[in-house]
């Protein structure tokens, strides 16, 4: 799937930016204001909703809800790294995880990342479809605001812990997660702790996106903005 192309394209395009100033400039020369413009085919490979949960959320979103959710694990080089859990231990024959979550992360608007966002956000993302690696979820429990322990129905801890850096780990205010598909207030209007926020959208032709202050890793992504514009594949 040409999507899932794009979707890897993404990620290293972002992380090569982060990583200082592009190839033969000064960092006098980056323009953190700079809006980056990225052909996408909407109309085939975006399910015209924001919410990660939804049914219709195909994987080739993740191009795009990728930037507006940080998911809960992160793909590093080498293994997974930290998105909104800074850190995890693994226990019980690999059938338990506990997550600790990165302190300080917060809402694009401005509301505190609490375990009880992120249960919620399972309990929701996992009824889609689409999510099977979710099913592997026998409980989750949440001892303090900070941390979220999930028990696993078989001992595949590392598998977890690698989808949940996809949208299966994305996580939004519990106020969002509700409901199922077009009843769920994050369809159109999504409120994530990534790097961006949702400016504009307009089906089938564009979708802007904006720099997100407040997030916690905001020197990685020296952009004011992303714009994803219809481009036919091919």
């Amino acid at each position: 799937m040409a999507g899932a192309v794009l979707a890897t394209l993404l990620v290293p395009a972002t992380a090569v930016l982060g990583g200082g100033s592009p190839a033969g400039a000064s960092p006098s020369d980056v323009n953190p204001h700079g809006v980056l413009t990225y052909g996408f085919d909407l109309n085939n490979e975006f399910s015209n909703n924001f919410d990660p949960g939804d049914p219709q959320s195909n994987d080739c979103s993740y191009t795009v809800l990728s930037n507006i959710y940080q998911s809960m694990t992160a793909p590093g080089n080498f293994g997974v790294t930290g998105g909104v859990a800074q850190s995890w231990t693994v226990s019980n024959n690999s059938s338990t995880i506990t997550f600790h979550l990165r302190p300080g992360i917060v809402f694009s608007n401005g509301q505190p990342v609490t375990s009880a966002d992120v249960m919620a956000s399972m309990e929701h993302i996992e009824k889609s479809p689409l999510r099977t690696s979710l099913t592997a979820i026998a409980s989750i429990s949440t001892p303090n605001a900070s941390t979220v322990v999930v028990n696993l129905n078989r001992p595949t801890a590392g598998d977890f812990l690698w989808a949940l850096s996809y949208l299966d780990g994305s996580v939004l205010p519990a106020s969002l997660a509700t409901g199922n598909g077009t009843t769920n207030a994050a369809v159109m209007h999504p409120i994530g702790s990534g790097p961006f926020m949702l400016k504009s959208y307009s089906q089938g032709a564009s979708i802007d996106l904006v720099k997100n202050p407040r997030y916690w890793d905001t020197k990685a992504y020296p952009l004011g903005g992303v714009d994803f514009v219809q481009l036919t594949q091919g």
